[in-house]
């Protein structure tokens, strides 16, 4: 389903809205030196927000993560985390992701709000004095411009306080940033409001609840996008654009939660990091027998070498070897898309069906078809569940043939990430960066052999004697 278009406004490159002139064109390339010279590309920016109710859950996790991986978003904004700041990010994302994340988190371990951007786009945290759950990132978009992007959450009650400093909030970086676009997206829970014509139509929250975000518009020139319904019939999950010509198109996609989730497609240009490709070695192909011989006769040329110094020596030993790993062992590039190994091609399929059932029961809108379509959503989180459990349990058993698999699971998994742990000395405890390593540079120094100028002396005379 489309979006509404609003009257076309000016786009992130300062010109009229068009799906043409809004993208930054790529620089082309006419010689070999200029190509080089091209490190970063360019590509529409894809995001995702949806209510997740529990990212941490055993039920969730599993099924999180194969979102994570059937989307292909660049950005995906999502609330309800129930995260507690003593929960590590490596518990919330997937083994070796290539995602950042950016949390606010509340202490009693409900509501919270997060984002997840790819490690390709260049974006940093937008730090705000704020109690409510909204978190937001700035991200460097083409010909300088940039593009502001919060995830919120309002808790389904009626404080008024909650409700105002939250749009205190957004009008706080809506007036820092008055030159970028800005996306704000989350759950925020008025199911009062008809916003096809901005009116108030119910009565479930107090009036000056949503009269505050029915100001959005006028007072912050932030147009709500989303005219579909993501919760029974309400319209609780929002999209607010203060550059609406920018989107293409924003459309429902099944959630993990009892809410529907929202793609939206822009014409956003950001400039991306093209991730590295790294050489792997396959040994298990290599030819041993080949290797033994071509090292023996290296050997051989190096042993009988004359007049010849160590640095001589050392580069023939290192381009020899060098050359006999490239022409006995096979090597492949990695991936530039990351792929989750547990996902199979079940877990594909099936996701496949539940978005074909989404899509029918949305079209068909009876009873039959959501309720099949929930029974197989059930379907995929208890396969996307066994799956991962399966997986993790292939690693843990003793029979396992590649015991570095496990070790890089178990690092992935780790809930720390600050390398030496706190250092004591003489009973004060430092965590310093700098105050470690003074400590561990005085420990190493104190046990070496501090040698006179006498001892020095007797023991090169002994070597001249012998």
């Amino acid at each position: 389903m489309m979006c509404k278009q609003p009257n076309s406004s000016v786009g992130i490159s300062g010109s009229t809205s068009s799906s043409k002139s809004a993208q930054a064109p790529i620089p082309s390339c006419s010689s070999p030196k200029a190509r080089n010279k091209q490190k970063l590309r360019t590509n529409n920016i894809r995001l995702a927000s949806l209510n997740i109710q529990s990212i941490t859950s055993s039920k969730k996790r599993a099924s999180f993560w194969n979102l994570l991986d059937s989307i292909n978003c660049d950005i995906l904004c999502g609330c309800e985390t129930w995260l507690k700041p003593d929960i590590h990010d490596a518990e919330i994302l997937p083994p070796n992701s290539n995602f950042n994340i950016h949390r606010k988190d509340r202490r009693d371990g409900y509501g919270g709000s997060i984002i997840l951007i790819k490690n390709t786009i260049k974006h940093e945290r937008i730090e705000v004095d704020s109690i409510c759950d909204i978190v937001f990132v700035k991200i460097e978009c083409a010909n300088n411009e940039s593009l502001i992007i919060g995830s919120a959450y309002r808790p389904t009650n009626n404080d008024e306080s909650y409700a105002h400093n939250l749009f205190d909030t957004i009008s706080k970086v809506c007036k820092m940033y008055k030159k970028s676009a800005i996306w704000i997206t989350g759950d925020f829970n008025l199911p009062d409001i008809n916003w096809t014509n901005n009116t108030i139509q119910g009565h479930q929250y107090k009036k000056s609840i949503n009269e505050a975000f029915l100001h959005m518009e006028p007072d912050l020139g932030l147009t709500q996008m989303i005219d579909f319904h993501t919760r029974g019939n309400n319209i609780l999950d929002l999209f607010f654009s203060n550059r609406p010509d920018l989107v293409n198109q924003c459309s429902p996609m099944p959630g993990i939660s009892d809410h529907h989730a929202v793609f939206i497609d822009t014409n956003m240009c950001v400039p991306r990091l093209k991730p590295p490709k790294h050489t792997l070695l396959m040994w298990g192909k290599a030819n041993i027998d080949n290797m033994k011989k071509k090292c023996s006769n290296l050997s051989d040329t190096i042993l009988n070498l004359t007049d010849t110094n160590i640095e001589d020596c050392w580069t023939l030993f290192k381009h020899g070897c060098t050359h006999i790993v490239a022409e006995e062992v096979p090597a492949r590039q990695t991936s530039q898309r990351y792929n989750q190994p547990w996902v199979t091609r079940d877990i594909r399929r099936i996701t496949r069906q539940k978005k074909r059932w989404f899509k029918r029961a949305r079209r068909s809108n009876t009873q039959h078809d959501w309720d099949r379509y929930i029974t197989i959503k059930r379907q995929a989180q208890l396969t996307c569940r066994r799956a991962h459990d399966h997986h993790v349990a292939s690693m843990l058993s003793e029979d396992h043939e590649n015991p570095k698999v496990f070790w890089q699971y178990i690092k992935s998994r780790k809930k720390e990430n600050f390398g030496v742990a706190p250092l004591k000395k003489d009973g004060i405890t430092f965590s310093g960066s700098k105050q470690k390593a003074d400590i561990l540079n005085d420990q190493f120094t104190s046990v070496f052999t501090k040698e006179d100028d006498l001892n020095r002396h007797n023991y090169q005379n002994a070597i001249f004697q012998i």
